[in-house]
């Protein structure tokens, strides 16, 4: 399978690339152990899960799926993990209906962790990367992979 990130690689324009990562997202999705989620879908109420909402144009979301991608296959663990398209939410009371009580969303990813049902702690932006890593669902070493991406998004 392909990589999250690899979306954003490609031929053309930026902006082309992007409307194609968005085109391409659900089926790279269905093909991976992540899954597409809702608010009008069940999930369990038993267990860990993770809602992640990410946008198709940021590679720091994308690499970030990659990174859950390879972990949870890796692992084993048995943590859900579940993923929106954060452009959906056109209103600050959207990210809400995906994830209660996370407040005022400023940046990409918004995460959700849920334990037997209840959310147990939510964050968004630079938060939202470090909570998968908080709950040991990603290695250390990602927070050096995203500085790295940073440099380069910042250079010339």
């Amino acid at each position: 399978m392909k990589t999250f990130s690899s979306l954003l690689e490609g031929p053309g324009p930026l902006g082309e690339q992007q409307s194609a990562a968005s085109e391409l997202f659900p089926s790279m999705l269905a093909q991976s152990t992540l899954r597409y989620w809702s608010p009008s879908m069940p999930f369990s109420l038993q267990g860990e899960r993770l809602l992640i909402g990410v946008v198709t144009w940021s590679i720091l979301d994308l690499k970030l799926l990659d990174c859950l991608q390879e972990t949870i296959s890796i692992a084993g663990r048995a943590t859900v993990i579940d993923v929106f398209d954060a452009d959906r939410c056109r209103t600050q009371e959207g990210f809400a209906d995906y994830i209660p009580g996370i407040g005022k969303v400023h940046q990409t990813p918004a995460v959700g962790f849920w334990r037997d049902g209840e959310i147990v702690l939510s964050a968004w932006g630079f938060a939202g990367r470090q909570l998968p890593k908080e709950i040991g669902l990603v290695p250390q070493s990602f927070e050096r992979d995203v500085e790295q991406l940073r440099g380069l998004a910042d250079s010339p």
